[in-house]
């Protein structure tokens, strides 16, 4: 089994079924407002690369043909620390562009609520990352 581990923090690990979600759920995230930032992209790649996942193995785990019930159940059956994770990483997403849209802070809380992440502002979200 494939597995992503994070360079910092080498708990912090992840499946090729759990990243495909992740990067999926970031994509999303990324197109909230309608306008793809190259910002919000190299946001994440920041965090993408510190799993050793270059931009171009990035670009191949977009997976437009996924379903959002397997995605949302990749995502419910992660650990804590994997949820935090992606919450975090989403609210990274969101304020790449200095700005938060009504569109993404919807987004954002749908995508807790459904998925079952751990409840965050944008503030928490900035400060866990910024903590890893």
């Amino acid at each position: 089994m494939e597995l992503y581990t994070y360079c910092k923090k080498s708990d912090l690990q992840f499946t090729k079924e759990q990243m495909v979600a992740v990067v999926n759920l970031v994509l999303t995230m990324t197109n909230a407002d309608g306008v793809v930032e190259p910002a919000e992209i190299k946001s994440a790649m920041v965090y993408f690369n510190n799993f050793g996942i270059s931009y171009d193995a990035f670009k191949e785990m977009v997976d437009f043909e996924i379903k959002a019930d397997k995605v949302v159940d990749t995502v419910k059956a992660m650990n804590t620390e994997q949820k935090k994770f992606l919450t975090g990483l989403i609210g990274v997403v969101m304020f790449a562009d200095s700005k938060v849209d009504e569109k993404e802070k919807k987004l954002f809380t749908l995508i807790c609520d459904v998925a079952k992440l751990p409840s965050m502002t944008v503030t928490e979200a900035l400060e866990y990352m910024s903590s890893l």
